[in-house]
């Protein structure tokens, strides 16, 4: 849950002002469901766009990887040396290399935090939240919760292909609701 400072709120106005935005310029109750709501919807979709992102990245590497072998095999061998000779090259590929360290990193921070606010929604003492996400006001405990959020990386990739007009958080919910039932 962000924290909006009297800076990031004049950022934010100065935004929706110019840009006929509608950013959110107040912070975030957690005690209020429609928050919560907003707040996973958001840590959701974000988690999804930054992995996908990270997805991409790591496919580009690979590919470029499998081309330098295919059209430079020399320099390919090189590279497991620590320079291909090539430093146009070589700084290409370190620059993507630590591109992608930087992004596992940023996921990492989004879903660590995306897991603390899925842990709010499925304990909020109002139903609402949860006749929102999951349909019905089902309880779990803290162990149950725990060991399904454990897993909230392979719950997210395991929906990143599907392509639907439904929410990040409502397709997360899905199957968050699925493991849970199994946890039994």
């Amino acid at each position: 849950m962000e924290f909006i400072n009297k800076d990031d709120r004049e950022n934010i106005k100065f935004l929706n002002k110019h840009f006929g935005t509608d950013y959110r310029t107040t912070p975030y109750d957690i005690n209020k469901p429609e928050d919560v709501i907003e707040l996973v919807e958001k840590c959701s979709d974000e988690y999804r766009d930054i992995s996908k992102y990270l997805y991409a990245l790591v496919d580009i590497i690979e590919d470029f990887d499998e081309s330098i072998e295919n059209y430079h095999p020399s320099q390919w061998v090189k590279m497991g040396e620590g320079s291909t000779g090539n430093k146009t090259l070589d700084h290409a590929y370190r620059s993507l290399d630590q591109t992608i360290k930087y992004f596992r990193k940023l996921v990492d921070e989004i879903e660590n935090n995306c897991i603390e606010i899925w842990k709010i929604a499925l304990n909020h003492p109002s139903d609402d939240v949860l006749i929102y996400l999951f349909d019905c006001n089902k309880r779990y405990s803290a162990n149950e919760i725990n060991k399904v959020l454990g897993e909230f990386g392979d719950i997210v990739s395991d929906i990143s292909n599907e392509d639907t007009e439904e929410t990040s958080a409502k397709l997360i919910a899905r199957t968050i609701k699925h493991k849970l039932k199994s946890t039994k």
